[in-house]
């Protein structure tokens, strides 16, 4: 999940390759925020039940 919130910050993801197909799947700066959140906040569940 680490490497997901990097490539997210870093503007990596969605991948080049997938967006030419679907044009629509391009993030926005806020969906970036809610997905970043959300996976660090999956990323912290998994941690604790370890």
């Amino acid at each position: 999940m680490k490497e997901c919130v990097e490539e997210t910050k870093e503007n990596e993801m969605p991948l080049e390759s997938y967006t030419l197909i679907h044009s629509k799947a391009k993030l926005i700066s806020s969906s970036k925020r809610l997905l970043v959140d959300r996976l660090n906040v999956s990323e912290q569940s998994v941690e604790t039940k370890k």
